[in-house]
């Protein structure tokens, strides 16, 4: 029986092994239990963020100046927390909510700050957000925001409508409107408290995406996925920074998005979604086999590949 292998599979660039998730094959180049001669053979060519193998020291070096990501500088302050803008032309764009808690025991989330930016980290906005409801637990411990920031905030209705024209356009009240991904992580609680629904075709969560799953199937935290495999540290001060988030799941989108997943193998197993093999007769049933298991962002053609 064939393997269900793809050219979307993280793929050891030694032994040409097919791993489930890039944190499978981190284990198998790095992890304390690694494959010697792929481990030797990486830690003399091999790039530790993007897991690439290269045909000398030299290649490897100039790589690694472009694979190695810096952290953002502050994108932006509050002082002028809410400004009407103009909807710019975006393929994507990335959000991150900081919430605060609502009901009796403070545990019902309530979205108290919103970031908005696109492909290029251009902060689209960037504001604290007035909670419908009675808020009554800040958790000023994480998110950083007290009462007094909330007084003047923009209500909750207002902000959704702008970050429905920057995800639909004009006509968001119809589904054929949807024009842009929208990017971030564990997405599913940021659109529960802003009260929004979205295409799951149009998602791209870093949470949920199976190549950046644990080995397990569980899901990484963004700073543990930042850190591995953009190379740099987020959420290091004392509170959280939704535009510095939502600039760490656009990143790691773009990575993901603009892997190259030419397979080099000849194991005919090894097979594109959409590759027609011409002169080869062959039982349909194992390219069928071959396809994955999950809609790889490299397809994103839409998106620009350059970090």
């Amino acid at each position: 029986m064939r393997a269900k292998h793809s050219r979307h599979d993280s793929i050891c660039g030694s032994c040409r092994k097919h791993c489930k998730c890039l944190d499978s094959l981190h284990e198998h180049l790095l992890g304390p239990l690694a494959k010697k001669d792929c481990s030797d053979k990486f830690a003399e060519l091999g790039c530790r963020l993007c897991l690439s193998f290269f045909a000398n020291p030299e290649d490897l070096k100039s790589h690694s100046a472009a694979c190695q990501i810096w952290a953002a500088d502050k994108l932006v302050n509050l002082e002028n927390q809410y400004v009407q803008f103009s909807v710019r032309r975006s393929s994507a764009i990335a959000i991150d909510c900081e919430m605060v808690g609502g009901g009796r025991d403070g545990f019902v989330d309530l979205c108290a700050r919103v970031c908005i930016v696109d492909e290029n980290e251009n902060v689209l906005l960037n504001t604290h957000v007035r909670p419908p409801v009675p808020v009554t637990n800040y958790r000023s411990h994480i998110t950083g925001i007290a009462a007094e920031d909330l007084v003047d905030a923009i209500p909750l209705e207002k902000v959704r409508k702008e970050i429905m024209s920057l995800l639909v356009g004009s006509g968001f009240t119809h589904s054929k409107s949807y024009t842009k991904l929208l990017v971030g992580h564990d997405l599913k609680h940021d659109l529960s408290c802003l009260n929004l629904t979205y295409p799951s075709r149009l998602i791209r969560d870093t949470a949920l995406y199976p190549p950046l799953l644990r080995t397990n199937g569980s899901r990484n935290k963004l700073r543990y996925l930042v850190e591995t495999y953009l190379g740099y540290q987020i959420q290091t001060g004392k509170n959280h920074d939704p535009c510095e988030d939502a600039v760490a799941a656009m990143r790691l989108y773009k990575r993901m998005q603009s892997l190259n997943h030419k397979s080099k193998s000849h194991s005919l197993s090894i097979c594109s979604d959409e590759e027609h093999i011409q002169g080869l007769t062959l039982d349909i049933q194992p390219v069928k086999d071959s396809r994955p298991q999950f809609y790889c962002w490299c397809q994103d053609a839409s998106i620009t590949s350059g970090m």
